[in-house]
C-alpha cells in the first residue's frame, strides 16, 4: 500500500528499488545539450542551481515508508521512526527544516519550496507509521511531537511556500488531522485545527 492506504499500480521489493538508479546532481545549465549562450534559449537566473538533491532526499523518506511496509513485528515503528530521523539529519545543509532561524545564503525560494514538502512529507509518514504500527504508548508519545512540529511549520512557512507547494501539502495536513485529533485530545490539537483551516480551505 502507498502512504493513503492504496495498493501501488508496481509493487517491488526493497532491494529491487535499491537498484534504480538516481536521479544525478545536474543544474538546468549542465542539462542543456545545446548550451544557453548563443542558442537563443531563455537563461533564468539559478541555471546553475541543482534541485536534483532536493528529489533524492524525497525519495529516501519514500523508503523508509516503502520499507516498512515490509516489516511485521513490534519494533516495525520504532525503527522506522529512527530511520526517518537518519534520514532527515543527514539533508544537506541548505535543505534542513530552520523554523524561524536564520539560512544559509545559498538557499534560494526553490529550495524552501523543497524544504517545505520535504518536511511535511516526514511529518505525513511519522504520522502514518505511528497510527498504522504504534502502540498506545507509542501515540501517546509521538503525537505531540508531531503536532508540536506541524504547528511550527504552519506557523513559520511564508504563505507563497505554501501556495507553490498546495497541491502537495494540503491533502498530507488533511490526511494527518484525524489521525491525530483521534489519538490526542489537547490543547495543542485544537490549537492545530485553529492553524491548519485557513491554510488547506
Amino acid at each position: 500500500m502507498d502512504i493513503l492506504g492504496r495498493l501501488p499500480i508496481i509493487l517491488l521489493e526493497q532491494d529491487e528499488l535499491k537498484k534504480f538508479p538516481r536521479p544525478l546532481d545536474k543544474t538546468d545549465k549542465q542539462l542543456d545539450p545545446i548550451g544557453s549562450e548563443g542558442s537563443g534559449s531563455f537563461t533564468w537566473l539559478e541555471s546553475n542551481i541543482s534541485y536534483i538533491p532536493g528529489l533524492n532526499c524525497l525519495i529516501d523518506l519514500l523508503m523508509v515508508w516503502q520499507k516498512a511496509q515490509s516489516c511485521i513485528g513490534t519494533q516495525t515503528v520504532e525503527m522506522s521512526l529512527e530511520k526517518l530521523q537518519f534520514v532527515m539529519d543527514n539533508f544537506p545543509p541548505k535543505l534542513r527544516w530552520r523554523g524561524g532561524l536564520s539560512r544559509p545564503s545559498n538557499v534560494t525560494y526553490g529550495h524552501d519550496v523543497q524544504i517545505a514538502n520535504l518536511f511535511v512529507t516526514s511529518l505525513h509518514i511519522r504520522s502514518n507509521l505511528v497510527q498504522r504500527f504504534g502502540t498506545h504508548e507509542v501515540k501517546s508519545r509521538e503525537y505531540p511531537k508531531i503536532i508540536d512540529d506541524l504547528l511550527e511549520v504552519l506557523f513559520h512557512l511564508p504563505q507563497a511556500v505554501f501556495d507553490a507547494n498546495g497541491k502537495s501539502l494540503a491533502p498530507k495536513i488533511r490526511d494527518m488531522g484525524p489521525h491525530i485529533l483521534n489519538g490526542w485530545e489537547s490543547q495543542a490539537a485544537k490549537d492545530m485545527v485553529e492553524a491548519i483551516v485557513p491554510r488547506i480551505s
